[in-house]
């Protein structure tokens, strides 16, 4: 997912990762549990997705805020 309209930049992706390496200013999917890693991004990567999908094809409005 790409988030758009955020102040100051051109679209944010949201994807799996596990380190600031596979990050260029993307928000990285996981679990919190282990200093300066994120762990299991890519069943919650998964499942951001088909929520997002399941949303759209509902015609449901879709938004996130990032504090």
């Amino acid at each position: 997912p790409r988030l758009l309209n955020v102040p100051q930049f051109d679209g944010i992706l949201i994807h799996r990762g596990n380190t600031a390496k596979d990050s260029s200013g993307c928000i990285l999917v996981g679990e919190n549990k282990v200093v300066g890693k994120v762990i299991n991004s890519t069943g919650y990567e998964q499942k951001l997705t088909d929520m997002l999908l399941s949303a759209q094809q509902k015609g449901e409005p879709i938004s996130i805020e990032v504090s």
